[in-house]
């Protein structure tokens, strides 16, 4: 028998997305906002330091104004950094956050060793600090006590660079201890024992990011030379979790013509997990001229018998059936 709260909580057919309703990002200088996507104002939220002596209250806030993002989205006003986004798609839709979380993206640091040319956050203005990570710990604690977070939750551990940052293996024995998946991306600056051991226990997926086969070519998209001791430091993850670990690349316009030295460096270097993405800031018009790296990579990953995973950002209509 249908009951009147599933009656009242139907879905309807709008734009949204998935992403909002299951979670959110926290961000530079103690701010948290609604994606990882975008650092646009408007997703803005709240500045965690502002609310130290009442985290209930800023978990509170975060689930009302990402409510009122779904409400905007289902009116049809959603911010054109939504519409914009791959991830902004028309599908029946709940029109309410989810009852639980199951990702918290932590972009909360700034220190990092590159400056990636497709890398929207080094964009981000020079003010800004790395914000405090036990108030971070402390945000996700009080969503946990308030029974709002998926046993399935998943952690997103990103910018700046996860390896050097100060704080962080705190963060990675959080997510040990609580038993939390965490999604590290890293560029491969410092091999870690902690971030290998969680890989292993299966807690951790870490993703490897050196987007270039080639010393010449990652100088230019990273803005330093660090090509030797990021494969040093991939080679030294695929030894201790047993190939386990995944390296990424994200095709760019810098980048399109190194195909081949992505793959054979990482034959060189004994790895078997690979991932393909694409740079955000390319413009539709421009997608066909990715046609050719973007097959190539795919069909020179079938021939050496890799694990491809072809991510959401990758346009499917320059991909050959």
């Amino acid at each position: 028998m249908t009951n009147l709260f599933e009656i009242f909580d139907r879905k309807e057919e709008y734009c949204s997305c998935e992403n909002i309703r299951n979670g959110f990002n926290f961000y530079r200088s103690n701010k948290v906002s609604s994606c990882c996507y975008s650092l646009d104002e408007e997703l803005n939220i709240l500045k965690t330091d502002e609310y130290k002596g009442d985290l209930k209250k800023a978990a509170k806030k975060i689930i009302e104004f990402q409510n009122n993002l779904i409400k905007l989205h289902k009116s049809g006003n959603a911010p054109e950094t939504c519409k914009k986004c791959v991830h902004f798609k028309k599908a029946l839709w709940k029109n309410h956050v989810n009852k639980k979380f199951g990702w918290i993206s932590l972009n909360h640091y700034k220190v990092c060793n590159l400056k990636c040319t497709h890398c929207g956050y080094t964009k981000g203005d020079d003010t800004e600090k790395d914000s405090d990570h036990e108030l971070v710990l402390k945000l996700i604690n009080r969503f946990s006590e308030m029974n709002r977070l998926s046993k399935n939750l998943i952690l997103a551990i990103g910018g700046g660079e996860p390896s050097i940052n100060k704080g962080i293996e705190k963060i990675l024995q959080y997510c040990i201890d609580k038993n939390y998946h965490a999604l590290i991306n890293s560029n491969g600056a410092k091999f870690s024992l902690l971030i290998a051991k969680g890989v292993n226990m299966g807690l951790f997926t870490l993703d490897l990011t050196p987007d270039a086969g080639s010393k010449e070519v990652y100088a230019k998209i990273k803005g330093v030379d660090c090509f030797d001791l990021t494969w040093k430091n991939i080679k030294e993850y695929m030894d201790n979790t047993e190939q386990k670990a995944n390296v990424k690349f994200i095709i760019e316009a810098g980048n399109s013509d190194d195909v081949q030295n992505m793959i054979d460096t990482c034959v060189k270097n004994n790895v078997k997990n690979v991932k393909l993405s694409f740079d955000l800031g390319i413009e539709k018009k421009d997608f066909e001229l990715y046609r050719k790296p973007v097959n190539d990579f795919i069909n020179l990953c079938k021939s050496n018998n890799f694990n491809l995973e072809i991510n959401s950002f990758v346009p499917t209509e320059i991909i050959d059936k």
